[in-house]
C-alpha cells in the first residue's frame, strides 16, 4: 500500500510518512475553514484510482476496507 496525502499549509503529522504529498492552501484560518478545494482534489484522485482498478478488485478492496472498519 502507499500512502498519498492531501494536506493544508500546516501540514498533517502524517506527512512525513507519505510517499505522496498535495499540499493544499487554506484561504481561512480557524476551526471552520472551507475545505471544498480539498474535497474536490480528493475526489478527483479517488474517481483516478477507481478508473484503474479491474471492477473485480473494486470490490474486493471495498470489502477489505469495509471489514477493515
Amino acid at each position: 500500500a502507499r500512502l498519498a496525502l492531501i494536506t493544508d499549509a500546516w501540514e498533517s503529522p502524517l506527512a512525513a510518512r507519505a510517499e505522496v504529498l498535495i499540499r493544499l492552501p487554506r484561504e481561512a484560518a480557524g476551526p471552520i475553514a472551507p475545505l471544498a478545494h480539498q474535497i474536490a482534489v480528493t475526489e478527483l484522485l479517488l474517481v483516478a484510482v477507481a478508473a484503474r482498478l479491474e471492477p473485480a478488485g473494486r470490490l474486493a478492496d471495498l470489502d477489505a476496507l469495509t471489514q477493515a472498519l
